[in-house]
């Protein structure tokens, strides 16, 4: 195995095409084997088969001896029956995928531990870590642990996007920046490092580069050097070293840089920035060869300087600059301790700063918050060194504050970015964020264009100064009025635009946010404006432009937006109009529709329909599925009104209807069929789960109807468990403690963890009908339905599979161990009538 290996993450990529389908999987570690292992074995093959990590190992052959179900997800492995003694790597993986790693498992073998980055289908990423097996002194295999590190590999490269985007910033930086590739071209340099090194221009510096990748290095060992360290680690932090600048003079640098991924995730690039570091080392030069000149220095830099011994803290020297700083005497500094000072605002930058020191051998410009003996607070860069004082190890640390650098920094940005007059973001700061910020993956954007209604005609009338008043606190409404949905901006005149990020993906849905957003804010930010003895009234034309990734261009949003707004104006002010005639369309249906739905709810137009649920042909439980019968459209299925209802928060009091007419008729079929086994599943939203009286709500709903508690199965997705876990576990133990019961649907699909599953009070899985529908010619899919009926088993939960609308899907889940269906195969939703006569004898 080539040294190289060790030093470059081995990358190949494996289509899933090529993963197994028709077999089926197994279990290495089976109950019989489990149960002779000892309570230590046992607990690790609990560990293992809980984390998220791959694990498996082989032995001195590369056979496979183990590996955990994570392993098996992750590779989409399914096969049939193997003797263990005679399972091959490839059984697991892809013949190609096992035969690529053998070197990997090789040099692990013969040189110990490696650390290595793995890509494979659909764009993964792990992280490998291979050890060497050592049992009683002797190497018997490698076993190999693996993280998924992908979203970790694509925030990278977004955060080195952004940086490309902003070397305009980056050029104005005083430390010389660059990226190189591996064999020294250069990919980017800034105007600092350009000039730094005596080149008019970054494309004068670059092509010198280009022609000679060594041209900036004084000599050829301390190149050598650097560049060994940088293979070795993969980074080297503030290596002391002279360039030569383009007119062959020399220059002290302090070098860092590490090797990273391009924004393309495949090319390794290198790096850094280097920092002028000519004058200090004249400094320390000129300090070693004269205590004098060294004093001289000291007291009266305008950097406040401390010097403080190594083993206790306790400070040795201190010029006038840092008595200056803390506000300290000497008499307090000498003999104390920056600790015992107090001047360290945040407790846990002393270590910080030794932290550094211990990794790097100084600490350059870390900014810290320093404590003055009145209690001010300021901002300080410290540089913190190591030095030799009468024998003893010291710490030499300079202290510069920027404190008023910062007040101005932020000024200068507050004036660059915000309209002097209103303080919102100006045209500048919104164009910098349009073009910053792109729409997350599947979802869309919006911007508002406001225009304050006869504001001249007000301005002439009311006169200028006021006009201004008007301007200022129309600027205020519509910042708290939209504090959390977007960016406010004042781009021009009685002009002002809202941008909306994360809107649904659907252009017609997230149009119908955009236009819920807009009319609540006009509603907030309008209203008459007082003035000494006048009263004028603010209202406003509203245009709206959608927009996802296919935006060309900040302008052409804002085109589109204010062309809108001129045709609210033109349909008669104080109104909210559309770029997009469909969209418009589609907004104008979605309001038509929120209104029928309010009136639904109070006049009875909601029926629910009830699915059975089946095991061996005997009816175990029902689903209970609401339907609307409109009067225009006829009946409507759920998808057609159930998102609109939680947009807009009726699905609150759509989910109580839905409750209480369930317990209704399960009430009915007790009293008048005597059946009580059977228990109803009644959908509950993630809106209604949250709602601070959920609990109270279902108890006064079974009171009420007098309904048995466990005839009750209130269905959960994924999303209505995630985010705070605890308050949702309060709250089913309460309504469990009563006898209600639950089941987690669309399990796999999203949020769910085998850690957290394990948490909720739960008494049944259901397979999605994604994974149902793609068990016949998806080996994921059916490795999917097959882990969670293990789970199930496993955790004591029934298992149900829905959607199940061929023989073919039955028997497949049959065979992986299924007992329970609901689906068209079956039979559809059916009115409670029709339920009751189909399916209330076959209990």
């Amino acid at each position: 195995m080539p040294n190289e290996l060790k030093r470059r993450p081995h990358r190949t990529s494996v289509s899933s095409e090529a993963l197994p389908r028709e077999r089926k999987s197994i279990d290495i570690l089976s109950s019989k084997r489990i149960a002779s292992l000892s309570p230590a074995s046992g607990y690790m093959s609990a560990l293992m088969e809980s984390t998220a990590d791959v694990i498996w190992s082989v032995d001195l052959d590369l056979r496979l001896l183990a590996f955990n179900r994570a392993a098996k997800q992750t590779f989409s492995a399914s096969f049939g029956t193997i003797p263990v003694g005679g399972m091959r790597p490839e059984h697991l993986f892809p013949y190609g995928l096992a035969a690529n790693w053998s070197s990997l498992y090789n040099f692990a073998l013969s040189q110990g531990p490696l650390r290595t980055e793995y890509s494979f289908a659909a764009g993964r990423i792990l992280e490998l870590v291979l050890n060497p097996i050592v049992m009683n002194k002797k190497v018997t295999g490698v076993s190999v642990f693996g993280r998924d590190i992908t979203e970790r590999r694509t925030t990278e490269r977004a955060l080195l996007e952004t940086k490309r985007k902003y070397r305009e910033i980056i050029d104005g930086a005083k430390e010389g920046m660059f990226e190189i590739t591996l064999d020294g071209q250069p990919l980017f340099v800034n105007l600092a490092l350009a000039r730094m090194l005596g080149y008019a221009t970054p494309e004068e510096l670059r092509t010198a580069m280009q022609d000679s990748a060594e041209c900036l290095w004084a000599d050829a060992i301390t190149r050598d050097t650097f560049m060994s360290m940088l293979n070795e680690h993969g980074s080297v932090h503030r290596f002391e070293c002279q360039f030569q600048r383009k007119d062959a003079s020399v220059l002290w640098v302090s070098l860092s840089c590490r090797r990273r991924f391009a924004a393309d995730g495949k090319t390794l690039i290198h790096e850094g920035f280097l920092e002028d570091i000519t004058e200090l080392k004249q400094a320390e030069a000129a300090a070693g060869n004269s205590e004098a000149h060294f004093q001289t220095l000291f007291q009266t830099s305008l950097d406040a300087i401390s010097i403080s011994r190594l083993s206790d803290g306790r400070i040795f020297d201190a010029n006038e600059a840092f008595l200056d700083l803390t506000g300290f005497s000497r008499e307090e500094v000498i003999g104390g301790s920056s600790t015992d000072l107090g001047i360290w605002a945040n407790p846990h930058e002393p270590q910080k700063i030794l932290d550094e020191l211990c990794e790097n051998s100084s600490c350059r410009e870390l900014e810290v918050k320093v404590r003055k003996r009145n209690g001010r607070i300021s901002s300080a860069l410290v540089s913190v060194s190591m030095i030799v004082v009468e024998g003893n190890p010291h710490l030499l640390s300079v202290f510069r504050d920027v404190s008023e650098i910062k007040q101005a920094t932020a000024m200068i940005r507050s004036l660059a970015f915000h309209d002097p007059l209103t303080q919102p973001p100006n045209r500048r700061l919104l164009m910098e964020r349009l073009l910053g910020a792109r729409a997350a993956t599947g979802k869309n954007r919006a911007l508002l264009f406001l225009d304050l209604d006869h504001f001249k005609f007000t301005n002439d009338s009311i006169g200028h100064a006021a006009g201004d008043l008007m301007l200022k606190e129309i600027g205020r409404r519509l910042a708290e009025s939209s504090r959390g949905a977007g960016t406010v901006a004042r781009i021009g005149g009685d002009e002002f635009i809202l941008l909306l990020e994360n809107l649904d993906g659907r252009p017609e849905y997230a149009a119908g946010q955009a236009n819920s957003l807009a009319e609540n804010i006009v509603k907030k930010s309008s209203g008459s404006f007082q003035l000494p003895g006048n009263e004028s009234p603010v209202s406003f034309s509203v245009g709206i432009a959608v927009f996802g990734d296919e935006l060309k261009s900040p302008e052409t949003a804002i085109r589109q937006a204010e062309i809108a707004m001129l045709k609210a104006k033109e349909q008669g002010r104080g109104t909210i109009r559309f770029f997009s005639p469909e969209l418009q369309t589609a907004v104008n249906a979605r309001a038509r529709m929120e209104q029928d739905l309010r009136q639904a709810i109070k006049a009875n137009q909601l029926t629910l329909y009830y699915q059975p649920q089946v095991q061996n042909g005997l009816l175990i439980g029902a689903e209970a599925l609401v339907r609307w019968n409109h009067p225009q459209h006829g009946f409507l299925p759920p998808g057609e009104f159930i998102p609109l209802a939680e947009e807009t928060g009726l699905i609150v009091s759509l989910g109580d209807w839905v409750l209480q007419s369930a317990c209704t008729q399960i009430a009915a079929w007790e009293r008048d069929k005597g059946v009580r086994d059977i228990p109803v599943a009644v959908n509950i939203s993630s809106k209604e789960l949250r709602e601070p009286d959920f609990v109270g709500r279902v108890l006064a709903c079974i009171e009420s109807t007098g309904v048995n508690p466990a005839s009750l199965k209130l269905e959960l997705t994924e999303s209505s468990v995630a985010g705070d876990i605890e308050e949702v576990i309060v709250k089913m133990t309460a309504l469990k403690a009563h006898g209600v019961q639950f089941s987690l649907e669309d399990f796999g699909t999203g949020y769910s963890s085998l850690a957290g599953l394990k948490r909720l009070p739960l008494d049944q899985l259901k397979i999605d009908r994604s994974f149902v529908q793609g068990i016949l010619d998806d080996a994921a899919s059916s490795a999917t339905a097959q882990a969670i009926l293990f789970m199930g088993n496993n955790m004591n939960l029934s298992v149900i599979a829905e959607g199940v609308e061929a023989p073919e899907h039955r028997d497949t889940l049959t065979t992986l161990g299924c007992q329970s269906f609901q689906g068209y195969l079956f039979s559809p939703p059916l009115p409670a009538e029709e339920f009751e006569s189909m399916w209330m004898d076959r209990v």
